[in-house]
């Protein structure tokens, strides 16, 4: 911050020790695994466990399964699915 009584940089508050925090490793480290962490359960988990529902029942349940929507949420470890049906098999 610049002191307006003498137009000079304020050592006391450089806004190198803000630089220091944000260009620290472990912070950035943490950061970046906060958000893969997001963007793997919010994002792709919905979308693995809706294919891997179908194909486990078609394969090994021999039935056809469908979902309309699933949500996941990583930070309260919650799980719901939305119209969730499983159809019995048809035996002629």
């Amino acid at each position: 911050m610049l002191d307006p009584t003498t137009d000079k940089i304020d050592p006391n508050r450089s806004p190198k020790r803000w630089r220091r925090l944000l260009l620290n490793r472990w912070l950035l480290t943490a950061v970046v695994a906060v958000a893969m962490y997001a963007l793997l359960g919010f994002l792709f988990a919905p979308w693995i466990l809706k294919r891997y529902v179908s194909n486990y029942a078609a394969e090994k349940l021999k039935r056809k399964a469908s979902i309309v929507e699933v949500r996941v949420n990583p930070f309260l470890f919650t799980f719901e699915v939305k119209d969730f049906v499983l159809q019995e098999p048809i035996f002629v």
